[in-house]
C-alpha cells in the first residue's frame, strides 16, 4: 500500500500514523480504510475510501 504524509499522532506526537486497510467485508466487495498510529493504536473510524479515513485523521490532529 503506498504511503501518504499525515500528520503526527494527536494522542502521543508519534510521527508514524498508517493508512490500514480493513477487509472484512472484502467477500462482499466491502473494503475499507482507517488510520491508525503504530505507537499507541489510536485510529479513526471506518471510511469507505482511503482518503476519507486520510481526512478523518488529518481533521483531529493536533495544531503545532
Amino acid at each position: 500500500m503506498e504511503e501518504h504524509e499525515l500528520k503526527p499522532c494527536p494522542f502521543c506526537a508519534s510521527e508514524y500514523p498508517h493508512i490500514m486497510l480493513n477487509d472484512r467485508g472484502a467477500k462482499a466487495g466491502m473494503w475499507r480504510y482507517f488510520v491508525e498510529c503504530l505507537n499507541c493504536e489510536s485510529k479513526t473510524g471506518i471510511y469507505k475510501t482511503k482518503e476519507g479515513a486520510m481526512q478523518a485523521w488529518e481533521l483531529r490532529a493536533y495544531k503545532k
